[in-house]
């Protein structure tokens, strides 16, 4: 595991070319973000979880284990599934 300020980022983990993230969150094992996506503030991404090319996740944002994201993700939502849909 890296730390990196208040972002934590479990072993396994993929991030590709011209990704962003911000402070105050944690990607869990085997997380995928593929290129530039942006991920902003507070959040928590479940293991397993793939964020597609171009995806927007924004302040308080979770996104569950084993989770496709192919949408952006406005302030506190919550998603989960393949293709992940938004439960709150």
């Amino acid at each position: 595991m890296q730390k990196t300020g208040n972002i934590i980022i479990n072993t396994v983990g993929v991030i590709e070319n011209e990704c962003i993230v911000n402070d105050a969150g944690h990607l869990a094992r085997g997380t995928v973000l593929t290129s530039n996506v942006r991920v902003r503030g507070r959040r928590f991404i479940g293991a397993n979880a793939i964020i597609k090319q171009g995806i927007i996740i924004n302040e308080d944002a979770i996104i569950s284990a084993a989770s496709f994201m192919v949408q952006n993700i406005t302030d506190k939502e919550t998603w989960i599934g393949n293709l992940a849909k938004k439960i709150s």
